[in-house]
């Protein structure tokens, strides 16, 4: 039983195989795919363009991946994400300074994220019930500050930020990169990171050995908000506007990324790699019907379905390993 909850925690297969192996093989297999169907896929500017892309999705995932790690999560992300966009809109337009704005939004999202840590976990509730109905008021807000039409903002800040380069790699990708770090530094070498896989393993047990569950859960949820800031103004910087839409787009792919990279909704086991591959995976097969010409309503199916496909294989392979 101890060797299976190791191989759980490390990303293992029942078969010893590492599971971020078997997504880099995935990944290697869909660009030779895609390469040898089109010509355009493996341009610099196309591969460029869809890294540029994967960054908002990516930020989301990286924050969403130590909360489901820990048996928690928040699906009012979306919602979240398209209200800061609004916010960093309307705060630019109205006269203040476009730094202050970002960071004003920044702090709101944190503060959503904090207050979701903390109704959840000082009354016991469900965190996906929960955060269901709060994606439903936090849309709601959006909609009604911004009149329910997006808010258009024009800043050479914001737009040097997005789609600006540094050594000819977008500087979103170089923020994306430093987050990462962060986030794996903290979950690999600190003592708060492996709090985190022990809660997941078993809060209860956690508990009983002194562990702040719900204290560090909050936290969570907390540096999950800032992280959907972050994010929140490269998207602004990325479209042009504010929009209490926005956010719609993001929510299938950026939980299909984190399970796709092994963190299951069970918690306690999972790493950063795993779900930087899993949206890479994800980013990679959509840029690829994008340059095929396939409809985007298609392409939201294909992510309907391949969410399912995801959850199922992961209860499957978590069985097998149980026995």
């Amino acid at each position: 039983m101890g060797s299976e909850n190791k191989n759980l925690k490390r990303g293992k297969t029942g078969f010893g195989i590492s599971n971020n192996f078997m997504l880099l093989i995935i990944l290697v297999i869909v660009f030779i795919i895609f390469s040898f169907l089109d010509k355009g896929f493996l341009t610099l500017y196309n591969i460029s363009t869809m890294f540029r892309n994967l960054v908002v999705t990516g930020i989301l995932a990286l924050g969403l991946t130590p909360l489901m790690i820990s048996r928690g999560i928040d699906v009012s992300f979306g919602s979240n994400l398209s209200l800061a966009t609004v916010i960093i809109a309307l705060l630019y337009n109205s006269g203040l300074n476009i730094f202050l704005s970002m960071l004003i939004a920044v702090l709101l999202s944190t503060a959503i994220g904090l207050v979701n840590g903390l109704i959840i976990e000082f009354f016991n509730l469900n965190a996906l019930i929960a955060t269901l109905g709060a994606m439903s008021i936090y849309m709601a807000l959006a909609l009604v500050i911004s009149n329910g039409t997006p808010v258009g903002i024009t800043s050479d800040v914001l737009f040097k930020l997005s789609f600006g380069s540094f050594l000819k790699i977008p500087i979103p990708v170089w923020v994306f990169a430093f987050i990462i770090l962060i986030y794996y530094f903290i979950l690999s070498f600190t003592v708060a990171g492996r709090t985190v896989f022990v809660i997941g393993a078993n809060p209860i047990a956690a508990f009983s050995c002194g562990i702040r569950v719900k204290k560090v859960r909050i936290i969570l949820y907390g540096l999950f908000g800032l992280v959907i800031g972050i994010a929140a103004i490269f998207l602004t910087g990325l479209i042009g506007t504010g929009s209490a839409l926005h956010g719609v787009d993001f929510l299938l792919p950026s939980l299909s990324a984190v399970l796709l990279g092994g963190i299951g909704l069970s918690g306690g086991s999972g790493t950063i790699w795993g779900s930087i591959l899993g949206i890479t995976i994800i980013s990679t097969i959509f840029n690829g019907l994008t340059v095929f010409g396939i409809p985007s309503e298609i392409s939201k199916v294909l992510q309907g379905l391949l969410l399912i496909i995801i959850v199922s294989i992961y209860e499957v392979r978590s069985k097998k390993i149980r026995e």
